[in-house]
């Protein structure tokens, strides 16, 4: 798992190169190249030790949701190989990353009727990915 630069591409039918696009974040892209053995849980840890500082940081790999060819690639535990991802001759594998959102935690009562919202809640992220 070696970096590789954005400018560079070496077709490799052994290896997947993988192009991370981010969400509403034109040119803003993380490229890394990977063997086929390595699992998707591997892969993510490496995007979370590369990512962005132009984005709010992540610090878990089970929020993030990589999708490839609008096929969700969710188990952590699978090999790229096993994900069927395409390996492209002459240009990186582009894939989709969506951040799951932060779920909020309530610290005050359960509403009841005629109760008003809290704003006891943790500072919630939200995304939305359209393709």
């Amino acid at each position: 798992m070696e970096p590789q630069s954005n400018d560079e591409y070496v077709f490799d039918p052994e290896k997947v190169t993988i192009k991370f696009i981010f969400a509403n974040r034109d040119g803003l892209n993380v490229s890394s190249q990977h063997q086929l053995s390595d699992t998707v849980g591997t892969v993510k840890q490496l995007l979370l030790s590369k990512w962005p500082s132009e984005l709010s940081k992540c610090s878990e790999i089970e929020r993030i949701r990589i999708i490839c060819m609008g096929k969700g690639v969710l188990e952590d535990k699978m090999t790229l190989k096993e994900t069927n991802i395409p390996i492209f001759e002459s240009y990186p594998t582009p894939m989709n990353v969506s951040i799951k959102p932060l779920k909020s935690v309530s610290t005050g009562s359960s509403l009841g009727k005629g109760a008003s919202s809290s704003s006891n809640s943790a500072d919630v992220d939200c995304c939305c990915v359209m393709m």
